[in-house]
């Protein structure tokens, strides 16, 4: 198991594996269960540290890269905090990370979710403008 201590990093599991960047991650009684690449993992934050169990041989280096929890958002923050917009958003969702996915399950992600969701924008749209006229 790999444990990370979070207490000097902005980092919300709950936002970043919800945010649509990856989709092969369900909550249950309170952890992540999931893939992380090739990697089945389970994973939970408790008391500013993140918990990665995974029987998988990744290195704690996987997953911290993974998270993108390299990344000062610290940083990140201050040099975009001049914008109100940008700003909001960062209060909003502070703690979110850009994961990095494998490339290949990133790609075939963003494909299936755009044949998937266009269909299903079309039939919606359809029956409200049969249901309600145009």
């Amino acid at each position: 198991m790999h444990v990370f201590d979070l207490s000097s990093k902005p980092f919300n599991l709950d936002s970043t594996l919800a945010s649509g960047q990856a989709f092969r991650w369900k909550k249950s009684c309170g952890k992540w269960s999931g893939w992380a690449d090739d990697a089945p993992a389970e994973c939970w934050a408790e008391n500013k540290f993140l918990h990665v169990d995974s029987p998988a041989k990744k290195n704690k280096e996987f997953f911290e890269n993974y998270f993108g929890l390299e990344h000062d958002l610290h940083a990140t923050y201050l040099a975009l905090s001049h914008d109100e917009h940008l700003r909001a958003l960062f209060n909003k969702h502070n703690g979110l990370r850009l994961m990095n996915q494998d490339a290949w399950q990133c790609l075939v992600s963003f494909v299936l979710s755009q044949q998937s969701t266009i269909p299903l924008i079309e039939k919606r749209v359809a029956w409200l403008c049969e249901k309600y006229g145009e």
